[in-house]
């Protein structure tokens, strides 16, 4: 697509390099498709790692040189001479450059073929070598324009083909193919791809490349992007049928890049991770990861260049194609999971407080400690805000520099045991307060035990909203205005309820005075340090 001076490609971004490609040495596709029509396709395949397509000349004058220059007579060294023109269909392969050498007997030089002798073979592997280990991506491609069907001999011509019969996997093709000439492609990793990998790793993720690409090319790629360093193991898809499951699970651990793989080996990759009792996140963009896609735990599909059998067939779409919104929507669903931990924390720890309070009154011969439309405050305000506030608590900025929870339930054991310890230091200093004011202020124990419940609930707030960090190292978080609003609320709703006649009468409460008030908003504070201590004795890392 030409956009304000500049081309960009849409689809896959190797065909859109070739094009460019023939634009730089000046053929026109335009004019190529005009002289030449595509009899028949076979789409690049992995496990073949070849694309082949079959043409032939529509008809345009024969005595011009075409724009692939084919048309023009040749010596061959072979038994007889040919010539290369219009008259006969010619079947294009393109590929990995190893598999092109596979099929190939001859090789073109200027308009002259040649036996591709050893030295030949030699001189591609070494310059094919170099290109690799530069991290491009090389292509092989040949031609072969004597094609004959399966059990017949004879040579096809333009005037043979019935276009409805004449198909690739029908004609007999040899290794006689000629051998064209190698092209290398930089494929960059983007700029932004160290960082989410280094990221990626801080998190605990193990980021694997399994790739179709040469074992050099592969290798490159992953130095560069930081998945590897120099010298580190590779195994190729050759080496990975020689091994079986048993074998390859004990080396998968150390294993961070498979090359020249097939869409089978992808898959049997990841069934092999997943038996090691791993999460898989598998990325891909081609029909070719379509298996592997639906085997992993979570399938993620590019948005630009997928296929559409890959993003039907994955979990998740990235509209950007970029690995670095894989790793931030790992940042973000670890985020999502913290604040929701968070809220339910912070309520069952709240409502076991409650429940823990009003029993261990009963045993100790209080009758009402709390009154109903006390506790439905309770629920509405000092229980209800603050968990919704959670949901929107700051990012913990140390959640990718910790290994991910691997653990299937919502509340992992260390956590159930931060609810029992909230509740049961929240009940105690609730009873404390009770009798500390029935004792001191006559009449206003139970005024007390229920601004302390409700105080308290703000000190918790703050260690959640804190995701149990150290305060004095993160004060900046607690300048948000909604925490801000949501921690205060709590104290001046208070203050009215235990400081206005109306109001005290309808919450059943006794008028305390200010200093009363502010004795007990310090006297809740206890808790968070209580937590503080209880945690650190028993090792509770919620």
């Amino acid at each position: 697509v030409h956009d304000h001076g500049r081309w960009d490609v849409l689809g896959d971004p190797t065909e859109g390099a070739l094009l460019f490609l023939s634009q730089a040495v000046g053929l026109s596709p335009e004019e190529m498709r005009k002289e030449w029509k595509i009899i028949d396709e076979v789409p690049f395949d992995s496990v073949s790692k070849t694309m082949t397509v079959l043409v032939r000349s529509v008809g345009v004058d024969r005595d011009r040189p075409t724009s692939i220059g084919l048309d023009r007579p040749v010596s061959i060294e072979r038994d007889q001479p040919i010539i290369i023109n219009r008259d006969r269909p010619i079947l294009f392969i393109k590929g990995a450059p190893e598999a092109i050498l596979e099929r190939v007997s001859f090789i073109q030089k200027g308009n002259q073929i040649e036996k591709l002798t050893s030295e030949h073979r030699a001189k591609i592997e070494k310059q094919m070598q170099m290109w690799t280990r530069k991290g491009l991506r090389v292509l092989g491609f040949s031609y072969n324009n004597q094609l004959s069907m399966n059990n017949d001999q004879s040579i096809i011509n333009n005037s043979m083909i019935n276009e409805n019969s004449i198909k690739i996997e029908k004609l007999e093709i040899d290794h006689s193919s000629i051998f064209l000439g190698l092209v290398a492609i930089h494929d960059a990793p983007r700029p932004e791809i160290n960082d989410a990998v280094a990221r990626a790793k801080q998190a605990g993720v193990k980021v694997v490349m399994i790739t179709g690409d040469n074992e050099q090319t592969a290798e490159a790629i992953g130095v560069t992007a930081g998945i590897i360093d120099n010298n580190e193991d590779i195994i190729t898809g050759k080496q990975l049928d020689e091994y079986s499951d048993e074998e390859l699970m004990k080396i998968l651990p150390q294993t961070r890049i498979f090359a020249r793989t097939t869409p089978f080996q992808k898959h049997r990759i990841v069934q092999l991770y997943q038996k090691l009792g791993e999460i898989v996140v598998v990325t891909g963009d081609g029909v070719n990861d379509a298996i592997a896609l639906k085997q992993a735990d979570i399938g993620v599909a590019m948005g630009l260049v997928g296929t559409d059998v890959a993003r039907e067939t994955a979990d998740m779409v990235i509209t950007d194609d970029n690995f670095a919104s894989i790793v931030n929507a790992i940042d973000e669903g670890r985020n999502i999971i913290k604040n929701l931990k968070n809220a339910i924390k912070y309520l069952l720890a709240c409502n076991l407080s409650e429940a823990i309070s009003l029993i261990m009154g009963l045993f100790l011969g209080i009758p009402h400690l709390f009154y109903p439309i006390q506790l439905l405050y309770i629920n509405l305000v000092t229980d209800g805000l603050p968990a919704l506030a959670l949901a929107f608590s700051p990012r913990d900025h140390h959640q990718m520099q910790r290994p991910p929870d691997k653990e299937l339930s919502l509340l992992r054991f260390a956590e159930k045991e931060y609810i029992a310890i909230v509740g049961i230091i929240t009940a105690v200093l609730v009873l404390l307060a009770y009798f500390i004011f029935s004792w001191l202020f006559p009449k206003t124990g139970q005024t007390a035990a229920f601004t302390v419940l409700t105080l308290i609930q703000s000190y918790i707030y703050i260690d959640l909203w804190l995701s149990h960090q150290s305060l004095h190292k993160n004060l900046h978080l607690l300048k948000s205005k909604l925490f801000a609003m949501v921690f205060f609320v709590p104290f001046i709703l208070q203050f009215f309820i235990v400081k206005s006649i109306l109001i005290s009468r309808f919450f059943k409460v006794e008028l305390l005075s200010i200093w009363q008030f502010i004795m007990l908003s310090v006297f809740s504070g206890f808790v968070w340090i209580g937590i503080k201590l209880t945690k650190k004795a028993v090792h509770v890392t919620a």
